[in-house]
């Protein structure tokens, strides 16, 4: 691999992605970033997913590359925002529509839960069992529901439940990520904002809070057009190389084959004479 690779990959690098994948037990996660233009080819990567890692990121793509960066593709938490937004402070971050997509559909569950234990309490007219019933409802695609999810929709709304309300707005910020004019996203996810902090639902209103807090990033992600398939691709692709070499024992062996399967590296055997 260190006769193969080159600074040459680090050329023209404008939108990439940074991500940790995990290595071993231990929260062992090494830091790998993927050229959003090069079909999420690996460019980079190191052992650590602390706030040390952005420093280590600039070294190894050099000042002015990274002075270059027109888009950054971040996780929601993560050590890597403070530190990109002093060190790459041009790029626009990118909020993944797949974490978001993940927090909006937690919030249900979490309202799911709470009518539980009250149910189980007492503090509900429904049974609990009734209320175990409605976890895939509100959670299926509103133009794709079986007959069963139907009822059970059509029996939150008559009851003007917090499920129906959080799964309304569950799919209004799924919706963000489907808009035909990108230009509209701004509106559309102040909209949302508003309704849910207005809801009273507490895990809504934690929510939007959360999205609040990263609302440039989500709205890169509209307006910018980034696909994330291509580098969620990429983690399933860094997890079988570490299955099929059983683990490996050390980050750098992993790093190693990482640059090696997934850094657009060619290996010229050497020809018979």
């Amino acid at each position: 691999m260190a006769e193969q690779i080159d600074d040459a990959r680090l050329d023209e690098l404008c939108r990439i992605g940074v991500d940790e994948v995990s290595h071993r037990r231990g929260h062992r996660y090494p830091t790998v970033v993927a050229d959003h233009d090069r079909a999420g080819a690996v460019v980079w990567a190191a052992e650590g997913r602390d706030a040390d890692t952005p420093a280590a990121l600039r070294a190894g793509l050099g000042r002015e590359r990274v002075g270059e960066l027109e888009a950054l593709s971040l996780d929601t938490g993560g050590a890597y925002a403070k530190a990109t937004r002093e060190r790459a402070a041009q790029a626009r971050r990118r909020i993944d529509p797949f974490r978001v997509i993940k927090l909006a559909n937690e919030a249900p569950e979490k309202i799911r839960r709470w009518a539980w234990n009250e149910a189980r309490r007492g503090g509900l007219g429904r049974g609990a069992r009734w209320v175990k019933r409605t976890r895939w409802a509100p959670l299926k695609e509103p133009a794709r529901p079986k007959a069963s999810q139907r009822a059970v929709l059509d029996e939150l709304r008559r009851e003007r439940s917090l499920l129906r309300r959080a799964r309304q707005l569950k799919e209004s910020l799924r919706d963000l990520h489907k808009l035909a004019d990108p230009a509209q996203a701004r509106e559309h996810l102040e909209r949302w904002l508003a309704w849910a902090c207005r809801s009273r639902i507490p895990a809504m209103v934690k929510l939007s809070r959360t999205i609040r807090a990263h609302k440039e990033g989500v709205l890169a992600a509209v307006e910018l057009g980034l696909s994330s398939s291509k580098l969620e691709g990429l983690n399933s692709k860094i997890r079988l190389i570490n299955h099929r070499g059983y683990g490996h024992r050390s980050a750098a062996a992993l790093i190693s084959m990482i640059y090696l399967r997934c850094g657009g590296i060619t290996v010229q055997l050497p020809t018979e004479r």
